[in-house]
């Protein structure tokens, strides 16, 4: 089993799918990251290069689509993501997910509320995964 300690590094939010204006994507890029690291910075530190037991996070946004429907919750966002042990660059875990529908966004115009919920979600996931690994090496150094 890897060995990861409490610092991860993110590889980059890259491949926001092509009808939005660069505007756009950069927005959603920089918003993910935001949420990203609110979620999980109180609890492991953000490291600026990789290194031995280091969570590297790959992850790719595949698919923003706004509310556009009468009432809220109809948007959608999907993603790809790779997590890896930093150093010697072991996959630990690679997953698609998609998130349509919900109101957990805050910030967000209101077409945009559902993907902005998918980034707390994934965000959220992301830090209990990370927490999975102590769990793990807390019960086999019992």
């Amino acid at each position: 089993m890897a060995v990861v300690g409490r610092a991860w590094y993110l590889g980059g939010v890259v491949r926001i799918p092509y009808p939005f204006s660069d505007d756009l994507k950069k927005r959603a890029s920089d918003g993910f990251r935001d949420v990203l690291f609110e979620t999980i910075d109180p609890y492991y530190s953000v490291v600026k290069e990789p290194s031995a037991h280091v969570l590297r996070v790959r992850i790719a946004l595949t698919d923003l689509t706004p509310d556009e429907g009468e009432g809220e919750g109809e948007g959608r966002a999907s993603l790809e993501a790779e997590l890896l042990d930093a150093q010697p660059g072991e996959k630990l875990a690679a997953f698609i997910s998609t998130v349509e529908g919900g109101k957990d966004g805050w910030r967000a115009e209101k077409k945009w509320l559902a993907v902005e919920g998918a980034f707390i979600a994934w965000s959220k996931g992301l830090l209990k995964y990370m927490d999975s690994f102590h769990e793990d090496a807390e019960i086999e150094g019992a």
